[in-house]
């Protein structure tokens, strides 16, 4: 959360409150006006510690919700059975979901896996820099997972804030034991872990995987575009609060 000193602060810390409109300045310098489609006047205001409250009528006082940093990874099977229509899919549900991503506040990274695993676009190089890397998702080979969590857990490790991998997979990995390991510690480090996989993965292994059962998601094939680009509905606000559910991995 900002602290503010001055009045012109006030007045720059304002214009990135995208929730607040028609704002003004009154007398007593506090901003007032609609806030978040609630009809009725509120006001932003100094707090005694110097940090933007709301000002509510009757005179009740309330924080402003902090919003924190939010990071995610995705984690995009290469292996060979991805050939065909399941690679164009992820492609395109890679890049709906990182324009929705960046709406919710999250800079968004991408990794492919195979044989082995590698970054193709960081968390710094933003929607244009994903998009230019999206031909270099190539099916070839084997489904190395392990490698490709603790390749996201070792770029998300020094972040703060929210940290979030999102696998999406046609079928199951390498090494079962190593990869769930290799979660098991990403988990430890507060990351959370979204799993999207096809009606030919391995669901209960996605549904252990994952952070919770509830964030392990099966698709048709033939959706897979679909439940990589809804996994956005499944990312924790930057406000703190949960996503919302999709339809989740049945047992």
């Amino acid at each position: 959360m900002l602290k503010i000193t001055s009045l012109a602060k006030i007045a720059h810390t304002v214009t990135h409150i995208a929730s607040f409109a028609a704002i003004r300045l009154d007398k007593d310098q506090t901003y007032s006006g609609e806030c978040g489609g609630n009809m009725a006047k509120k006001l932003l205001a100094l707090g005694e510690d110097g940090r933007i409250v709301l000002k509510l009528p009757g005179g009740k006082i309330e924080s402003l919700p902090e919003q924190q940093r939010a990071h995610a990874y995705l984690l995009i099977d290469c292996s060979g059975s991805m050939a065909g229509s399941n690679i164009v899919q992820a492609k395109e549900g890679v890049l709906a979901f990182a324009l929705d991503a960046v709406r919710k506040n999250y800079s968004v990274g991408l990794i492919r896996f195979s044989d082995s695993a590698e970054v193709l676009s960081s968390l710094k190089d933003g929607i244009s820099g994903l998009k230019s890397r999206l031909h270099m998702l190539e099916a070839s080979g084997e489904t190395n997972m392990t490698d490709a969590l603790n390749l996201a857990k070792s770029e998300l490790a020094s972040l703060s804030g929210i940290r979030v991998i999102v696998i999406a997979t046609d079928g199951a990995p390498n090494l079962k034991e190593s990869c769930l390991e290799a979660a098991k510690s990403a988990k430890a480090e507060g990351i959370d872990i979204i799993t999207i996989g096809t009606d030919d993965a391995d669901c209960d292994f996605l549904a252990l995987l994952a952070t919770r059962p509830d964030l392990a998601v099966i698709v048709a094939s033939s959706h897979l575009m679909i439940g990589i680009s809804e996994a956005v509905k499944l990312l924790p606000a930057s406000t703190g609060s949960k996503g919302k559910s999709i339809r989740a991995c049945s047992h």
